[in-house]
């Protein structure tokens, strides 16, 4: 059985504009120097900012860009983040064994900034994503989608080495057993097509609001000249 480390109730006391926090200053300030939502409060003085996710959605308040719509931040494929988990989510996520991955997913997803990617035409293999310049591109659905999967399986593989290093009990036992060989088949290539399949549904089922997104944040980019 995994072992829950008790931490304080603000486990991460360094917060941004932006609905990220930090357990370290340092975190916050390496964050901040990219991150647009942080950069536009700065440059609206007196304004205040609220925001929440809600039902998947992102919710901005009285923080806007030029169009006065809010400003959309969105990850690369490949480059998703996961520093909003919690260290209960990754618990929950080794706890899952084989489904490990499943739940990492779902969780990636949860967060709207990893909202980046939805399909252009189901019938015609593209899907529409942010890509690595962060601009938003149109590409084979297959090679995006192999993107995301290799970056889920490198988290899930860092959470796996972490929890077997914590300590030999936690090596030797039948999760720590089950969660090193489920590494091993990451490595191998052997779980590709099972993940490929996975992450297939969870972008159908984020399509609708990854497609408003995609939209917001492309013209947002246009019009503040990132394009």
């Amino acid at each position: 059985m995994v072992k829950c480390v008790s931490t304080p109730k603000d486990s991460k006391p360094f917060k941004c504009s932006c609905p990220k926090s930090y357990k370290y200053k340092q975190g916050l300030e390496k964050h901040q120097a990219k991150c647009d939502t942080f950069k536009t409060v700065q440059n609206n003085q007196g304004a205040s900012f609220n925001s929440s996710v809600v039902g998947g959605s992102f919710v901005n308040s009285n923080i806007y860009n030029t169009s006065n719509n809010p400003v959309i931040n969105l990850n690369p494929i490949g480059q998703e983040t996961f520093d909003h988990l919690t260290d209960k989510d990754i618990e929950s996520v080794l706890r899952s064994g084989n489904g490990a991955f499943r739940k990492l997913a779902y969780l990636m997803y949860a967060h709207p900034d990893n909202k980046n990617i939805t399909f252009h035409n189901r019938k015609d293999g593209l899907v529409k994503h942010v890509n690595s310049d962060g601009n938003v591109d149109i590409s084979e659905s297959e090679k995006a989608l192999n993107t995301v999967v290799s970056n889920i399986e490198d988290q899930l593989d860092t959470y796996i080495a972490k929890f077997c290093l914590e300590s030999e009990a936690n090596d030797r036992s039948a999760l720590g057993r089950l969660l090193t060989e489920l590494s091993d088949q990451n490595a191998a290539g052997t779980n590709d097509s099972k993940h490929m399949a996975i992450i297939y549904r969870l972008v159908i089922a984020i399509t609708t609001v990854a497609r408003q997104l995609l939209s917001k944040y492309e013209k947002q980019r246009i019009q503040s000249g990132s394009v």
